[in-house]
């Protein structure tokens, strides 16, 4: 008799165990798809960095080679001039996307970590949840054997 309540109380609580098992394998799924999302939207930042660095570094290109045909001079036309702080400026604004798409870079990155986190979190879980199930079922085993 004390079997059969020990064995109902087991069966039921691996249905419980079997319950939470299914929640945390949707949160898994949900981590999953979370973290594919996390790498997609870096490797985004990463490729737009990238060209807001080439971006960059042709303005200032430009604007050394202008800056130092002008120091070449003895006399500087005013449109020369005007070109050079164009450049200037546009070289400027190129730095500042520069230094944007870094920081999204940089934030994409934490964002990856953070998700990922959450993954190991959820695998963990999962595993414990496993480990509990299989202990469950040796014990469920042990005691329809002894009976």
């Amino acid at each position: 008799m004390a079997d059969e309540k020990l064995l109902a109380t087991y069966h039921k609580t691996r249905k419980e165990l079997a319950d939470e098992r299914s929640i945390r394998m949707g949160e898994l799924e949900a981590a999953n798809r979370d973290l594919a999302d996390a790498r997609a939207n870096l490797e985004v930042a990463q490729e737009r960095e990238r060209i807001a660095i080439q971006a960059d570094e042709e303005a200032a290109e430009k604007m050394r080679v202008m800056r130092d045909d002008l120091n070449g001079r003895l006399e500087k036309s005013e449109y020369l001039l005007a070109k050079l702080s164009r450049l200037q400026q546009d070289q400027l604004e190129t730095s500042r996307e520069r230094n944007a798409h870094h920081e999204v870079v940089r934030e994409r990155q934490r964002e990856l970590e953070r998700v990922s986190a959450r993954h190991a979190a959820a695998v963990q879980e999962l595993a414990e949840i496993d480990r509990d199930i299989a202990d469950l079922d040796e014990k469920i085993r042990d005691v329809e054997n002894a009976g």
